[in-house]
């Protein structure tokens, strides 16, 4: 999943690399796009999530992983779930629920990330 969805950004990012700003806001603003955008950035950010800890799945067994992979997996789920708010993900109950992002909430910016959520 992690390979098909980091392709699926490389792909939005090829399709966006003669826009301007205003064209990819705009792009991005479209209804079918923004949400296609919005559920790879989640997604992603979950898969990240569970490989900063060595994990396929939630249930899934940990392997060891290196401090700086594990680090690395972190801050790209962070980057990914800033860019979903970005775009709109609104649902803060479901973050706060989802199996998938447990290795992140003990870090210091699962809060501030929450806090750009309304309840």
């Amino acid at each position: 999943a992690r390979g098909l969805y980091g392709r699926a950004l490389e792909l939005f990012a090829h399709a966006e690399r003669n826009l301007s700003d205003a064209e990819r806001r705009m792009l991005h603003r479209q209804p079918g796009i923004r949400e296609e955008l919005l559920t790879i950035r989640y997604n992603s950010a979950c898969v990240e999530a569970l490989a900063s800890v060595g994990k396929s799945s939630p249930g899934a067994p940990a392997n060891a992983l290196a401090p700086e992979v594990a680090a690395a997996c972190r801050d790209a789920a962070f980057a990914h779930l800033a860019e979903a708010i970005e775009l709109g993900w609104e649902d803060r109950g479901h973050l706060e629920q989802d199996a998938d992002l447990v290795p992140l909430r003990g870090d210091p910016r699962w809060t501030e990330l929450l806090g750009r959520i309304a309840k």
